[in-house]
């Protein structure tokens, strides 16, 4: 049987790397050792015996937990997402003691605004009787486009320049650009792609507690304003990175900058001191 058992698939892995009980069982039955009584007995006693050994134990765990060194809060940025649902993750690890340790913050773009031209001169009628998905507005001289893959809205004006909203990353949004000037090619104009740039991005961010808002704008004067009266929220502008931000008591925050890599900067330079006016 000791032969039979050494020249089986799978000899060394079961009696000097042992895993987990379940996968030497089911190594065991795949390779008929339910034939073999007295093997089948065997493998199950080398399983509990070795798995009593590589298994971590509940009370080392919880010393390894209690010795954790005491950190200060610490980001790191994951980057931009290419479908454009969710931005990124601002994860930051606080000090052991606190409730909120190892939380991760996942930014979330709601819309993209990006400008181009097309270095000619629209007809904005011939648009709004051959083009499909359009809004003519004849008293302000414009016209509305819609695309459905992506989802954006194109303002149109007839000297050339196109405002782009709706996308939900600055990838989708120089697709749809782009597949707006094609659209524009086929309807007979001498469109020509150029000075395309992102303006504006809009995104929401939760922190995982909530805010005392009073406080935070007493401590934050002159960058924050707080007026309940006109609004719930409290205004936080950065004029480095030209953005704004929306700070609600729930702990939910809406950020508008000129990219995404500013409104990333922004969540991460604006949490230090949300933290410390947390409830």
């Amino acid at each position: 049987m000791k032969k039979q058992l050494a020249n089986s698939p799978g000899y060394i892995n079961t009696v000097f790397f042992p895993y987990s009980l379940d996968k030497v069982l089911c190594f065991a039955i795949t390779n008929n050792f339910t034939f073999y009584p007295i093997i089948y007995f065997l493998v199950i006693f080398l399983a509990f015996k070795y798995s009593k050994i590589f298994s971590p134990s509940k009370r080392s765990i919880e010393t390894h937990s209690v010795n954790c060194v005491k950190l200060p809060v610490l980001f790191s940025f994951s980057g931009c997402d290419l479908h454009g649902v969710l931005v990124g993750k601002l994860s930051f690890s606080t000090t052991p003691m606190d409730a909120d340790s190892d939380v991760a913050l996942d930014i979330l773009i709601t819309n993209v605004v990006c400008v181009f031209r097309t270095r000619c001169h629209l007809n904005l009628r011939k648009i709004a009787l051959e083009g499909a998905n359009v809004i003519y507005k004849r008293d302000v001289g414009k016209v509305l486009m819609k695309l459905r893959k992506p989802r954006i809205t194109a303002t149109i004006w007839s000297s050339g320049k196109i405002i782009c909203t709706g996308a939900t990353s600055e990838e989708e949004a120089k697709f749809g650009a782009r597949r707006l000037a094609r659209s524009l090619q086929k309807l007979g104009f001498q469109v020509i792609f150029t000075d395309f740039r992102v303006v504006n991005v809009l995104a929401v961010c939760n922190m995982p507690f909530e805010i005392r808002l009073p406080e935070f704008t007493k401590k934050n004067r002159p960058h924050a304003s707080y007026e309940p009266e006109l609004h719930p929220a409290v205004c936080y502008r950065i004029k480095t990175l030209r953005a704004t931000l929306q700070i609600f008591s729930t702990g939910s925050i809406t950020v508008t900058g000129p990219s995404v890599k500013a409104v990333a900067t922004a969540v991460e330079q604006i949490y230090p001191f949300v933290f410390e006016s947390r409830k």
